[in-house]
């Protein structure tokens, strides 16, 4: 039993000392909130890690995905690329715009090391 709970407690003060070395969120306006609820719900599966150090399908995105360069970004998620779908039938150009607006607050993040594009 001693064990157990030393096992868990363990785990509490990993999870805390991991959360406290999380950079703070930026604060967002609401176009950007906006646009990460959208990120959210169509972007995360295949540009986010379900797991951690999981590969992902898409690349990681940041604030410098494409150089930051909004036109191209647009055309991107309104159109899509050969492994993307677009989105321009489901989402408006204010929504896109928004999901852009959300990726300009997103830090670069280096990929982990067992993580790779597919």
């Amino acid at each position: 039993m001693f064990a157990r709970l030393a096992g868990f407690a363990l785990i509490i003060v990993a999870v805390t000392g991991a959360q406290a070395q999380q950079p703070p969120l930026p604060q967002l306006n609401p176009d950007a909130t906006a646009g990460r609820a959208i990120f959210s719900k169509s972007c995360t599966v295949c540009h986010l890690p379900l797991q951690i150090g999981a590969p992902t399908y898409g690349p990681l995105l940041s604030r410098t995905t494409l150089d930051g360069d909004q036109q191209i970004l647009r055309g991107v998620i309104s159109n899509g690329m050969p492994h993307m779908p677009g989105f321009r039938h489901m989402y408006s150009q204010e929504q896109i715009d928004s999901i852009i607006a959300y990726l300009k607050t997103v830090s670069v993040q280096a990929p982990a090391a067992t993580s790779q594009n597919r």
